[in-house]
């Protein structure tokens, strides 16, 4: 039996989406969370929102004191602080177009069905 799509369009297919994903990442405009996100969170209600980021030792200041308090997705914040305060948009636009690449990929490797010499495993 001839396949209709070989390989290579799925992979095209795939690259065009993580291509749409980091543009749509790019153009997408941020909201309130993401604003919180650029400024240190240390406890202190005073200061929230007048220290803004600008070190990896600010992210942990400010995940430590949330982790403490009131959070223990203290991982993922971390990455949102960072790309949101030091490493930008650009950078996350990127990131989230290679992940999208990267997602595709693994999905089309193992939900495929495959044959072995026991049949057809799904």
């Amino acid at each position: 039996m001839k396949k209709i799509f070989s390989n290579k369009y799925y992979y095209i297919i795939i690259a065009v989406g993580a291509v749409f994903c980091m543009l749509h990442s790019i153009f997408f405009e941020p909201i309130h969370d993401e604003l919180v996100y650029l400024f240190v969170q240390d406890g202190e209600f005073e200061s929230f929102f007048s220290t803004r980021i600008t070190s990896i030792w600010d992210i942990f200041v400010s995940q430590w004191w949330a982790y403490l308090s009131h959070s223990g997705r203290y991982i993922v914040h971390f990455f949102v602080q960072l790309f949101a305060a030091i490493l930008g948009r650009t950078w996350f636009s990127v990131c989230n177009g290679i992940i999208y690449f990267i997602t595709g990929l693994m999905l089309f490797k193992y939900c495929t069905p495959t044959k072995t010499k026991y049949g057809v495993l799904y």
